[in-house]
């Protein structure tokens, strides 16, 4: 793997608290109380999916309202609350997490409100539990993770059956809602993106058991990166042997996604980080963790790839005490992470459009705006 020659840490750290005491950007307050969950953004508002409903606001912070209520004394509102959320022209789509056999995986609604519709009934345990979502004019696409328990008789023909092999990537027409299954037995999937032509995905890997002093289970180091044609097809693996791959995003002919790593004797590995391949034999290493803990998420810009950061008291493992959250940016030609913004809340479900960055902050829910800070 290629890979940007390495700083140290203590350098990094001191380059980027320079930066911050330049001044971090200022951001605003567009709505609040959209508790936890993910958010989406048109040319005119901020979308959420969160545990209180789908959401909207315009982006000036006004007529913030909930398309979709959702309560928690409602027994399946509790339990499949939203979790990915996906917009078109006139709807926005999200998926309802640990949606089981029996249930709707997706709903949407109307952006301007209405009653919501339901697709994709979940009628095998391979469409269990979606966790990716994209639509493009005509099609709904799902990834799903497939079941997330095995009975009795699948651990004694396979010991190994926690590997997690069920999973489906699926197409769905918004016309007839008949899904197509465009590949199956997927390794532990994470995340789902889309161009014009192709669907992306990730693709975790496998442990396999070893009972000893140090591990009950040893992570094999076999997560992928991999493609399909939309419609159908022959899979494609663009990258094999990844750390932990979760979140992929795609831009233009350029592919990224993030390694997360895994926990091994006790820390985690080094195999964490953005990164990027216009080739798939040859990926770069877009950044270099500490002393940042990498949170799954980023988006990208024109110029810059912008991330979260956490800054910890002590190791980062287990027991480690998180103190400063941090949105921070990496050109995406190369060079040092540069701190934008900072709080003592967490910063969740990043996003961006045009020239700004949307995020959710913290326990109260803010909808948060920054203007994308001017290229050096």
């Amino acid at each position: 793997m290629e890979q940007q020659v390495k700083r140290s840490p203590f350098l990094c750290f001191l380059v980027i608290i320079g930066i911050a005491c330049a001044g971090c950007g200022k951001t605003t307050r567009l709505a609040e109380n959209w508790v936890i969950g993910e958010t989406a953004v048109d040319e005119n508002c901020v979308y959420g999916a969160t545990l209180s409903g789908i959401q909207r606001v315009d982006k000036g912070g006004k007529r913030p309202v909930t398309l979709v209520p959702y309560s928690s004394e409602n027994f399946e509102e509790r339990q499949y609350p939203p979790g990915r959320i996906a917009l078109d022209r006139d709807h926005v789509y999200w998926t309802r997490e640990h949606a089981p056999i029996g249930q709707y995986a997706v709903k949407r609604v109307l952006k301007e409100g209405g009653a919501p519709e339901s697709f994709f009934r979940v009628e095998k345990p391979e469409f269990e539990n979606p966790i990716g979502l994209a639509v493009d004019e005509e099609n709904i696409y799902v990834l799903s993770f497939g079941p997330t328990s095995s009975s009795s008789i699948d651990w004694i023909l396979d010991p190994l059956s926690s590997n997690y092999k069920g999973g489906a990537l699926v197409k769905i027409p918004k016309s007839s809602g008949v899904p197509e299954v465009l590949i199956s037995g997927l390794q532990a999937p994470r995340d789902l993106a889309m161009d014009e032509t192709g669907l992306y995905w990730t693709e975790h890997g496998s442990y396999i058991e070893k009972f000893s002093h140090e591990s009950d289970f040893v992570y094999q180091g076999d997560g992928a990166v991999k493609k399909i044609p939309k419609t159908g097809g022959a899979a494609l693996t663009l990258a094999s042997r990844q750390d932990g791959p979760s979140v992929i995003k795609v831009d233009g002919k350029e592919i990224y996604w993030m390694n997360q790593g895994h926990y091994d004797h006790h820390n985690w590995t080094e195999g964490q980080g953005i990164i990027s391949s216009l080739r798939p034999d040859k990926p770069v290493v877009h950044s270099a963790p500490p002393p940042w803990n990498l949170k799954s998420n980023f988006v990208l810009s024109p110029h810059f790839i912008y991330f979260q950061g956490v800054e910890f008291y002590g190791s980062p493992g287990l027991y480690g005490r998180p103190s400063h959250k941090y949105l921070l940016r990496i050109p995406r030609s190369g060079g040092a992470e540069q701190i934008i913004y900072r709080s003592d809340h967490d910063i969740l479900s990043l996003t961006s459009f045009a020239n700004d960055l949307f995020w959710l902050e913290g326990v109260r829910g803010d909808v948060r705006r920054m203007k994308e800070p001017p290229v050096p």
